[in-house]
């Protein structure tokens, strides 16, 4: 062989292996076989319910014939489902009883399923999933992994949730605990003082004991764009206000409203449209607006306002007493990175934090 097949030959070896990591690529790129884009499923983000249906279809599927077969009340069965999940399924109304390891450990390390209703004590870590056919009721100062039951939940004071919880009945929250994760219900669901959450989602979704605000019937007269100070510009329904600005008290308002500065809305004052801010809005007392809220920056519902629409915000929402948002036939959303609801305040649909919610007040009766 020549000295320049040679060369040839190793530059056209050294090439091909060059090449070769790239070839998957080039292959793709002439073919297009990957042209779309991947199909990505979201809906546990979307449903607020997708762990508990699942979690119900699993029960069904491994434990449906055992929890409606001919068992006495008080029988228990244990095992394992899958052959990895350790169980223990009691029938009849049952207030758990321990062993002496958990009594001892003070952690449930089995998944609990009854039939009826699930009593259960204070102090314990449950590490795994609690179904109950009806009643779930819990001590204080418990740690729950999730729970689903088909019918209430109501947990004690100072217990924590690591993951989720729904009840087709209502949920009750004790005082000062704390919620990770996901709260719903399809009746309603009612957080004491103190109680820190992420997401909540029901129907109705009360903040202590609510609160009725007194509302005083009088004529209100409509606000026209000429009286509004630093309106910028008027197009359609839409009103521009520009710098910092204040709404009259106890006044109509027939417009979507955008503020560029800090807005203050009058005491009483009805907006039959939406506000949008670049700045904090503060809302006085009973304001009732029939659109959307949306900021910025920070929100503030004073006591006994009524928003229809979603409220909205980049930075923190606050909802005084009985603040009602959202209602039984329009479910709307409360969104922001905190969101601190005081005691008597009511929402319909979800309320839904990025990092911080809190209800604020003392323990209602």
């Amino acid at each position: 062989m020549s000295a320049s097949l040679a060369i040839i030959l190793l530059l056209a070896s050294t090439l091909t292996l060059l090449l070769l990591p790239f070839l998957p690529g080039l292959i793709v790129l002439w073919r297009k076989q990957d042209a779309t884009p991947l199909r990505v499923v979201r809906s546990d983000d979307v449903d607020p319910r997708y762990f508990a249906r699942r979690f119900r279809a699993y029960i069904r599927t491994n434990l449906e014939s055992s929890m409606h077969g001919s068992r006495k009340a008080g029988d228990r069965q244990e095992g394992l489902l899958e052959g990895r999940t350790p169980y223990l399924l009691v029938t009849g109304e049952n207030k758990l009883k321990l062993s002496e390891q958990e009594v001892q450990d003070r952690e449930i390390s089995r998944m609990l399923v009854s039939n009826a209703d699930l009593i259960l004590p204070d102090d314990l870590i449950f590490s795994l999933e609690l179904f109950a056919g009806r009643t779930v009721r819990g001590g204080e100062r418990n740690i729950y992994r999730a729970i689903l039951a088909d019918g209430d939940i109501v947990i004690g004071a100072e217990s924590m949730l690591l993951r989720w919880m729904h009840a087709a009945g209502n949920v009750k929250v004790g005082p000062n605990s704390l919620l990770h994760g996901r709260v719903s219900s399809d009746s309603t669901v009612r957080l004491e003082s103190g109680c820190r959450f992420e997401r909540l989602h029901a129907p109705r979704i009360e903040f202590g004991k609510p609160e009725s605000f007194s509302r005083p019937v009088k004529r209100l007269n409509p606000l026209e764009s000429h009286e509004v100070r630093n309106l910028a510009d008027v197009t359609g329904r839409r009103w521009l206000i520009d710098h910092k600005s204040e709404l009259p008290s106890g006044r109509i308002v027939n417009a979507d409203i955008v503020f560029t500065g800090e807005a203050w809305i009058g005491a009483g004052t009805h907006i039959y449209g939406s506000v949008k801010g670049h700045k904090d809005i503060f809302l006085g007392e009973g304001v009732r607006i029939m659109g959307s809220v949306v900021s910025v920056h920070d929100i503030y519902v004073g006591a006994g306002c009524e928003i229809h629409g979603p409220v909205l915000s980049e930075k923190s929402v606050n909802v005084g007493r009985g603040a009602i948002i959202g209602d039984s036939r329009s479910p709307t959303t409360i969104s922001a990175k905190n969101i601190y609801v005081s005691l008597g305040a009511v929402a319909h649909g979800t309320v839904w934090t990025r990092l911080n919610g809190m209800v604020n007040g003392a323990a209602s009766a």
